[in-house]
């Protein structure tokens, strides 16, 4: 059971590298374009990154049973938000 855990994991980073280079790789193309707004790019990089170190930070300090009620939370809000736009 641990080996499958493991390769879970190792798949997950794997696709997460997949679509690192690939939008790296794409980034001088729309830059070049001006399809890039500099400013909203940097907002967008520092907002993943304060996202990130505050899961990480937290990921390791809270239960699952409230990671997963926080991530339903977060999935019921953005739904709401979606239907409110598509349906009002």
């Amino acid at each position: 059971m641990k080996a499958r855990f493991v390769h879970t994991r190792f798949h997950h980073s794997l696709l997460w590298l997949a679509c690192v280079v690939c939008a790296a790789a794409s980034v001088p193309l729309f830059y070049a374009r001006g399809q890039v707004d500099p400013t909203l790019a940097a907002a967008a990089v520092l907002g993943v990154l304060a996202g990130s170190r505050a899961g990480f930070y937290f990921g390791g300090r809270a239960r699952a049973k409230w990671l997963k009620l926080l991530m339903a939370g977060v999935l019921v809000a953005v739904s709401l938000l979606y239907f409110r736009k598509a349906f009002l």
